[in-house]
């Protein structure tokens, strides 16, 4: 991963823009079972579309640019906090239910996100012990 940040986007978008032109090349062609008029050559797109287009292109390029600067481990805590910040959307917004399981599954969650950013900032790891195989441990021994 020696290239910059914006030439593994560019090369992800170009292989991204291939394949989804041929998957879309085959489901435009009419099959035999279809019958009555021709799908329209964009189908029924809209406006709500058209913004989760541009919503997942942002999210993507800002995913790529979080695990360039601040790690994968953080990329998995924002993607869970995600989750869970949904399924409270859909419990608010759409009248979801949410299980004890799920529910304890997001405790734990938050609580490891919390330990992760909060406690473990000023984390020193112990040193090695004595004698651990260690280049500068079998020189002093």
């Amino acid at each position: 991963m020696d290239q910059p940040l914006m030439v593994q986007n560019a090369m992800l978008y170009v292989w991204g823009v291939i394949f989804n032109l041929v998957n879309w090349m085959l489901s435009v062609v009419p099959s035999a079972e279809q019958h009555g008029a021709p799908t329209p050559l964009f189908g029924a797109v809209g406006g709500i579309q058209i913004f989760s287009m541009v919503f997942y292109a942002i999210y993507g390029l800002s995913i790529s640019v979080i695990l360039k600067r601040f790690g994968a481990i953080t990329r998995t805590f924002i993607n869970t906090a995600a989750i869970c910040f949904t399924a409270l959307i859909d419990v608010a917004f759409f009248g979801a239910s949410i299980s004890v399981l799920e529910l304890t599954t997001f405790g734990v969650i938050m609580l490891a996100v919390y330990l992760h950013t909060v406690l473990s900032k000023n984390y020193i790891p112990p040193p090695p012990p004595p004698g651990d195989g260690s280049p500068a441990a079998d020189a002093k021994v």
